[in-house]
């Protein structure tokens, strides 16, 4: 069962000399507010980056099933600080539970780089691999590239890294990791003169289980760049919407949207509803043909049956009627002048990219 109360985390921002320098202590800079999540925010972060991974490769799909059912059990229940616990992750192998901490905290980057003013989130291999962009053999690369709402081809790199409170290794090594691979991120993508990195984060999720009287804390750095002259690319957020696509099992879609190519929403797969304030939105009923068929022949449909965070018996998703209307239309800079919050009320969490979970409300 998925925690469906808000937790939060602390979120402690450092000088970049104090994370670069040898032998510094790291420091503090600024004041930031906890931030605020829930257990439905939290599964679709997690499934949205791992989605963001394999939008050519519909295999892949079942692994962030797996992951998400994985999830479940995994969040203390008591607590507002979110925390781990502590007889469920004990009983992982070593390399299981390095793999989870890892989902949850890229998981937790995506939602947070999302409330902070970018709300497309691409994987970076992905990124460059379908924008003809040479990543050097060996050569430490980033986890995500950010688009904000302007679809600017200004954009931010992030690094999302995670630890135990208990683990070995500091965080102010792993910061230090993560601004290296954004640096030699930054190389690479502005080599290709079709983008320029802005701006690029390191991140720490640092995770206390029930028992530690340490809380858990977000932990980043955050480097100014030189802002450089801008222009308009949709792809970041193409592929961020195909990754959407993906998790729900409409391929097509997924590849059309990579393509640049004008999407086709079928209606027997998807209502519209008029949700709060009049907003409409496409909600899913049933999964598309294509995944029906291929769970089918694998034989894991019973797993969505009765698993899947989103069936559509009970908790689903949807998307904006005007996201739809613009990728069918493909009027993409339209998209960037529609305000879409990350808002969380009894019935509905809301996303700054125009998607929603609609959940039923349960005690926790």
């Amino acid at each position: 069962m998925l925690f469906t109360k808000s937790r939060t985390i602390k979120v402690v921002e450092y000088t970049r000399g104090s994370v670069t320098t040898s032998h510094a202590r790291l420091t503090p800079t600024g004041i930031h507010s906890d931030f605020h999540f829930n257990g439905w925010r939290l599964a679709q972060g997690v499934a949205m980056t791992i989605c963001s991974r394999h939008i050519n490769q519909p295999e892949y799909w079942f692994y962030h099933i797996s992951s998400l059912l994985s999830l479940s059990n995994l969040i203390d229940s008591h607590q507002p600080n979110v925390r781990i616990k502590s007889s469920r992750i004990s009983s992982l192998r070593d390399f299981s539970r390095t793999s989870r901490i890892g989902e949850m905290s890229q998981g937790l980057v995506y939602l947070y780089m999302q409330n902070t003013g970018f709300p497309y989130v691409n994987d970076f291999h992905f990124f460059c691999y379908n924008n003809q962009i040479t990543i050097p053999y060996l050569a430490p690369t980033p986890d995500f590239v950010c688009q904000d709402r302007n679809l600017a081809n200004q954009i931010c790199l992030v690094e999302s890294k995670g630890k135990e409170t208990i683990s070995s290794g500091g965080v102010k090594v792993k910061l230090a990791k993560a601004i290296n691979q954004c640096v030699s991120g930054e190389s690479i993508i502005n080599a290709s003169g079709n983008y320029n990195v802005i701006k690029y984060l390191g991140f720490c999720s640092e995770w206390s289980d029930e028992n530690d009287p340490i809380d858990s804390v977000l932990h980043f750095v955050d480097p100014d760049e030189e802002v450089r002259q801008q222009e308009t690319n949709s792809a970041p957020m193409r592929f961020h919407y195909a990754a959407w696509f993906y998790m729900i099992g409409d391929f097509e879609n997924a590849q059309k949207l990579v393509r640049g190519e004008k999407i086709n929403l079928n209606e027997k797969y998807f209502q519209k509803h008029t949700v709060i304030d009049k907003k409409k939105y496409w909600i899913l009923q049933r999964f598309p043909y294509n995944l029906e068929s291929n769970l089918q022949r694998y034989l894991y449909y019973y797993i969505l049956e009765e698993f899947l965070f989103f069936h559509p018996a009970g908790i689903t998703i949807g998307i904006s009627d005007e996201i739809i209307e613009r990728l069918i239309s493909q009027n993409y800079k339209e998209i960037s002048e529609i305000i879409f919050s990350n808002e969380s009320i009894e019935n509905f969490e809301f996303f700054s990219d125009g998607t929603l979970i609609i959940k039923p409300v349960k005690n926790e």
